[in-house]
């Protein structure tokens, strides 16, 4: 039986406008480590490997949220993209 390809998407936040800090499910103060760890627990948590038998619009839901938890993390992680985040919303990024 043949599936088909899963869709890549581009990086682009401007199309999903929920909140960085809300997607990773933490604070705006949150402490760089603090950030790593829940990162690091949503990217397991969620990871399409993890889910191997998962298909159809379920597994595209899990590589689009996987998706979104890496993007969120680059933004947050990176403290001068941080900022202007933080300061710009999603237009900044």
């Amino acid at each position: 039986r043949l599936q088909a390809p899963l869709r890549r998407r581009t990086p682009n936040l401007l199309g999903s406008m929920r909140d960085l800090y809300a997607l990773l499910g933490v604070e705006r103060h949150v402490h760089p480590d603090d950030l790593a760890r829940r990162y690091r627990h949503l990217a397991a948590t969620f990871h399409p490997d993890q889910h191997r038998r998962t298909t159809g619009p379920a597994r595209l839901q899990l590589v689009e949220t996987f998706h979104d938890i890496n993007t969120a993390y680059e933004v947050l992680s990176d403290p001068l993209r941080r900022r202007v985040y933080d300061v710009a919303g999603h237009q900044g990024v």
